[in-house]
């Protein structure tokens, strides 16, 4: 089943790809649907944990890289898996989401800043916690 991921702090946003980078975006057109739709697949480092695959660009999965979150075709490396895999935590900000935590960066998580999602270290801040927390929904594109 496919998921999409919506902002907790901005619920007319989810997270898509763009550019083979990363934003929280209003969904609007057929192209938005389908780059905010993911599968959740057991991780590439780690089966324990989730990696998430583009459904419109099935052998594209979302990595982070020199801390920007970017969506990318694996390459094969230890390095690529352990990038593109997170474990799903309880949402930070506490209401019933979700947070993704890096494998490779314990204590850093999924985070928008200015709409751009980012790999970031917390900082224990309320906006931060509500920055890091996603609801997972039915994906746009099943």
């Amino acid at each position: 089943m496919n998921s999409s991921f919506q902002s907790v702090n901005y619920p007319d946003r989810y997270i898509r790809h763009k550019g083979f980078m990363f934003y929280i975006e209003p969904i609007r057109s057929e192209l938005d649907r389908q780059d905010a739709s993911f599968v959740l697949v057991p991780g590439l480092d780690n089966e324990a944990y989730f990696s998430f695959r583009s459904v419109n660009y099935p052998d594209h999965f979302l990595r982070h890289q020199n801390y920007e979150i970017k969506l990318h075709t694996s390459d094969g490396s230890d390095l690529f898996r352990k990038d593109a895999t997170f474990k799903i935590v309880p949402g930070l900000y506490g209401n019933g989401g979700f947070s993704f935590e890096s494998i490779n960066y314990p204590g850093y998580y999924i985070r928008h800043q200015n709409y751009q999602l980012y790999l970031h270290q917390s900082d224990g801040s309320e906006l931060f916690k509500r920055d890091t927390t996603f609801s997972i929904v039915k994906g746009f594109i099943q």
